[in-house]
């Protein structure tokens, strides 16, 4: 298994509970892995804490990068934005044929 972690105390955690786990503190805009790496991506909660939209589109660029041709992207994240925290916005299906179209 193989992760990337902006914030280092949540990385410490999962490595904590994953020690066998390959996992990387960084931004996903700059992803550490060779171009068609992984078979399986999951994104999960990513794009809704990403308020920027060229970021979410380097970091779609990223993820397409290092995915193996054939292979499969699973997506989680809120489909709503969140009330009380407007770092926080929902991503509908139309954001996410825009950010993966093909």
């Amino acid at each position: 298994m193989y992760g990337i972690e902006l914030d280092s105390d949540r990385a410490k955690k999962a490595q904590d509970l994953l020690p066998s786990a390959h996992l990387e503190i960084g931004d996903a805009t700059q992803l550490p892995w060779e171009n068609g790496f992984f078979q399986l991506i999951v994104v999960s909660t990513v794009y809704s804490s990403v308020v920027r939209s060229e970021v979410r589109r380097m970091i779609s660029a990223e993820i397409v990068r290092v995915l193996a041709p054939g292979g499969v992207v699973l997506w989680y994240d809120l489909a709503m934005n969140n009330p009380k925290n407007a770092a926080v916005r929902g991503i509908n299906i139309a954001e996410l044929k825009l950010q993966f179209p093909d």
